[in-house]
């Protein structure tokens, strides 16, 4: 009996340990969205000073909703140009996903009922962050969802050739995927659907840094259509410039001010800086170095 326990606590730990939590009470994170239609860059440049055509959208993860039917989603509010605090996703992950895996993020949009409460409109997988090579990374139509509360399709981001690495003005070192629309050649369904997401880019755990659509990470809508007649609303383009997760800078990285040919502006990934000592023979120099002169970050350091 007693191994039988603790064989139960040890499943129960694992199982604790592997559940994922990307988006915890308090993650924040700041877009930036530009009206395509009335701007072709970010900032403008008016006599000697640069000024911002986007709009700044905040976002929180603040509490949870529990519907009548008992199922728990986490609240994301927004703060805009134009309201305040307003609820707009609900997403689930780790312990509160059933029957999905640990890695997967669920989201929904709330509607308000005639009884003062809301209901989620159907949801639908955003992101699945256990990568390995040559799996693809897809998301289900939320839209499509909504209307139907059947997933159809799984559109595409792309196929992973590479899981790449680097600073994105943040702490620490994150894990990124350049992105290119390709679509299994089969998949889970019939129908793959590809997404042009050529030059995009992914971040483990965060999600999508820039897009065509009115949101970046919880963009739900589908971006397969982001720019047709259908959607006029779609005419936005939207840029992560901001994330915070348990009070760590993981992300923050904005549109360069000189660039005004052009909105896209995929962020070049930043090296670390290399703050070894080596001397003239390339050898690395252990403990304090002596008077002399020395290589650091590939330029000439001097020794006093």
């Amino acid at each position: 009996m007693k191994r039988t326990l603790l064989f139960l606590v040890c499943i129960l730990a694992s199982m604790a340990m592997q559940a994922q939590e990307y988006y915890p009470e308090g993650t924040k994170w700041t877009e930036i969205r530009l009206d395509t239609l009335k701007y072709d860059s970010w900032y403008s440049k008016v006599d000697d000073e640069w000024v911002p055509n986007f709009e700044t959208i905040e976002y929180y993860v603040k509490g949870e909703y529990t519907t009548k039917y008992g199922e728990k989603y986490k609240c994301i509010y927004t703060n805009g140009p134009e309201w305040t605090d307003s609820l707009t996703f609900g997403i689930q992950e780790g312990e509160l996903i059933q029957y999905n895996d640990d890695d997967d993020v669920i989201v929904t949009v709330f509607a308000p009922d005639d009884y003062g409460s809301y209901s989620p409109l159907g949801w639908a997988e955003t992101y699945q962050f256990d990568w390995d090579k040559g799996k693809g990374i897809f998301y289900k139509d939320l839209f499509m969802s909504t209307t139907t509360y059947a997933v159809q399709y799984q559109h595409y981001y792309g196929i992973i050739d590479e899981i790449k690495e680097g600073y994105f003005g943040g702490v620490r070192p994150l894990k990124y995927v350049d992105l290119d629309g390709r679509a299994p050649e089969c998949g889970k369904y019939d129908n793959p659907q590809k997404i042009n997401t050529q030059g995009g880019r992914i971040i483990q755990g965060i999600g999508i840094t820039e897009w065509n659509d009115g949101e970046c990470l919880f963009g739900p809508p589908d971006p397969y259509n982001a720019l047709d007649e259908e959607y006029p609303v779609r005419h936005y383009r939207s840029m992560l410039v901001h994330f915070e997760r348990n009070g760590e800078v993981l992300y923050d990285v904005w549109p360069e001010k000189e660039i005004t040919n052009g909105i896209k502006s995929i962020s070049k990934v930043k090296q670390p800086v290399d703050t070894t000592l080596y001397d003239l023979s390339g050898r690395s120099v252990q403990g304090t170095p002596k008077k002399g002169v020395y290589i650091q970050n590939g330029k000439k350091y001097v020794v006093r």
